[in-house]
């Protein structure tokens, strides 16, 4: 409609206008209209009047000088940057995908960001902070008009600066965690990126149910060095232990949950995580590994004095296990002269990673 000659006719009806007579005009019907004498065709480019980033919605909203035909949309030639000049040292995003509201024809249009593009900007540190460092980069490609002009593009040199911003107020939540007893690690995945060097292991604790009668707290770990949706923390060889310890937790999927206070971590925003709380919330484990790891003899003390032989091992130790009859007592490394099988001995420590033997 309203594209050429043969596709523009007018009607109307006679209250329109009347002549200086006082003469209403003549009126055209629906199925007589005029056709237009001459049709001069939009050639007017739509251009970018402004945007602004919301990190909360996840959306990039536009406002175009003229409606735009988004069926034409490709979200993949728009850019963004954190300065104005793209150079060497400047931060660049080129969006990968995207869903427009609405999805026909507009003035204003957003575009909502996939989950992988928002939980990307919001990882940058220097783009997409705030309007100042928030920069648009579109080429001629990215949409059309209703009559089919490109978009004026907006070039990398001279990036079009956001006249809004809306940081992210979003907490961060847990999708889920696995558990490897064999390396003593514990991988989480969060609901987007987080901020690792906010991440505090000591808020973990592990517990045997959703409501625990059983439970142990982390003294520490070791944290990944990326920020990331996906973060990976190593459980001290302490605590590793202590939790071994405890024969209710975290033997199976079905005894290992976890909870954490909303200070365990933040995002790259600083919303702190949504808590995980005994009795309510507690998330059982994902993909649960038991330990199947054989334990190791480090060193060992014979005390002849207090008639006990002490072994220390790699990890804990079932104490009720230990056989003594399996222990011998050599004097070389290899090749023997004299050897000295136990014939009995008394466990005098509980499980432990230090088992001490009564002779």
């Amino acid at each position: 409609l309203g594209c050429s000659k043969e596709t523009t006719f007018v009607t109307l009806r006679s209250e329109l206008i009347e002549d200086v007579a006082a003469v209403p005009v003549t009126s055209i019907v629906s199925d007589r209209g005029l056709q237009v004498f001459n049709c001069t065709p939009d050639t007017t480019r739509p251009y970018v009047v402004d945007f602004s980033l919301d990190l909360t919605k996840g959306s990039i909203d536009f406002t175009f000088s003229e409606t735009v035909n988004i069926l034409k949309l490709k979200v993949k030639e728009i850019t963004l940057q954190n300065e104005r000049r793209n150079t060497s040292k400047t931060t660049a995003f080129t969006l990968t995908g995207g869903r427009p509201d609405p999805s026909v024809a507009a003035v204003k249009m957003s575009i909502y960001l996939t989950h992988s593009d928002l939980n990307t900007v919001k990882s940058l540190t220097d783009l997409g902070i705030n309007e100042n460092d928030t920069y648009l980069v579109i080429s001629a490609a990215a949409i059309e008009d209703m009559s089919g002009n490109s978009l004026i593009p907006i070039t990398a040199v001279d990036a079009k600066k956001a006249v809004d911003h809306a940081t992210d107020a979003t907490p961060p939540e847990i999708v889920s965690y696995n558990l490897d007893m064999n390396l003593g690690l514990i991988s989480f995945t969060f609901t987007e990126t987080v901020n690792v060097s906010s991440f505090v292991p000591s808020f973990i604790k592990f517990q045997n149910a959703v409501t625990a009668t059983a439970d142990y707290q982390l003294t520490g770990g070791y944290v990944t060095k990326t920020d990331s949706v996906y973060v990976d923390v190593t459980i001290t060889v302490t605590d590793l232990n202590e939790i071994k310890k405890e024969r209710t937790i975290a033997v199976s999927r079905k005894s290992t949950f976890l909870t954490f206070a909303a200070e365990l971590v933040t995002d790259m925003s600083g919303n702190k995580i949504i808590p995980l709380i005994n009795g309510m919330s507690a998330e059982v484990v994902a993909v649960f590994t038991n330990d199947t790891v054989e334990p190791e003899l480090v060193c060992f003390d014979l005390n002849l004095t207090a008639e006990t032989i002490t072994f220390i091992f790699n990890e804990t130790i079932d104490a009720t296990t230990v056989d003594m009859t399996e222990i011998h007592l050599q004097d070389r490394v290899s090749d023997a002269v004299q050897m000295y099988t136990f014939l009995n001995g008394s466990v005098i420590s509980g499980d432990s990673t230090h088992i001490i033997v009564q002779l």
